[in-house]
């Protein structure tokens, strides 16, 4: 479309716009789409059309609401509200009708995710513990001598399992079941390490502390996988939790680990790499902090 052409589409977009009108949002986005000259108000403001209308505009048209706030947790509450206590719109009002049953979808949606979170949900929260250990505490010093600094050393499966089981209790509740074992043959009876009932989930936890433990992982699933599975009414699908402690971390063994496991069966849905907190020192410099000098090793 060339500028004339734009031009003329955008004043048919401006054009008749009336102060309160719950479908300006919809003109606003159309002009901004056109010549990008940010037609947006930051925040809107008015009826529960007006606040349906930018939730489901943003929803579509993310990139042209990148600068504009988000609708505040106040203008949601009352947006749910309204939607299920108004009159519902008159007959031959299809843009409201459409309106409002878009934004109920995309609420009832979002309600629905914090209160039953799902299989995506827990990938996702896995998933966003790389990110959570930007805070890490690795205190260079103590705040009380005779205790030492604050440090939460990851140093086996059993820390990472107890830091993702603070993560996910809040969430799951009862539904999260820790060390549980499963039908096993002979002498042989693993176990895994955590397990969402409601969502037939096993999360199965691994540490790798060099190369070589990539190759030893796969190994040890290529020989346990058949009884993860044994009880499927129970368990039938499974994310895989990698934390990374080696002293060089093999992010390009990743990809690798990650297609062999899911190709050896399709129930491991996801497998999750994580690297530790970058406050924590490789492990051939975690000397234990002495009292008598105040100081470790690795700081």
């Amino acid at each position: 479309m060339n500028a004339e052409r734009r031009t003329w589409l955008r004043d048919v977009a401006n054009e008749n716009i009336e102060p309160d009108a719950w479908s300006n949002r919809a003109r606003q986005l159309a002009a901004d789409l056109l010549d990008g000259a940010g037609q947006l108000r930051a925040d809107p403001q008015g009826s529960a059309d007006v606040l349906a209308t930018d939730l489901v505009l943003r929803k579509r048209w993310p990139g042209a609401f990148v600068t504009v706030p988000p609708l505040s947790v106040e203008q949601l509450r009352d947006l749910v509200t309204a939607l299920l206590s108004s009159p519902s719109p008159a007959e031959g009002e299809l843009e409201r009708a459409a309106i409002w049953l878009s934004a109920l979808d995309l609420l009832v949606n979002r309600i629905s995710a914090e209160l039953v979170p799902d299989f995506d949900s827990l990938a996702v929260m896995l998933e966003a513990t790389q990110s959570a250990f930007r805070r890490w505490v690795w205190d260079a010093r103590p705040n009380r001598r005779e205790i030492g600094p604050a440090r939460w050393l990851i140093d086996s499966e059993a820390h990472v399992q107890a830091f993702l089981w603070a993560i996910l209790e809040p969430r799951f509740g009862d539904d999260l079941v820790d060390e549980q074992y499963l039908p096993g043959f002979g002498q042989k009876q693993p176990r895994f390490d955590f397990g969402v009932r409601r969502l037939k989930t096993i999360v199965e936890v691994k540490m790798a502390r060099s190369a070589s433990d990539f190759s030893k992982i796969e190994e040890e699933f290529a020989g346990d996988l058949g009884l993860y599975f044994m009880d499927l009414p129970r368990w039938g699908r499974m994310i895989v939790y990698i934390y990374d402690d080696s002293n060089v971390a093999h992010s390009e063994r990743y990809d690798t680990l990650r297609s062999a496991l899911r190709q050896r069966d399709l129930r491991i849905r996801d497998v999750i790499f994580v690297q530790r907190p970058g406050m924590i020192p490789p492990r051939n410099r975690r000397v234990p902090w002495s009292p008598l000098d105040g100081s470790s090793a690795d700081t």
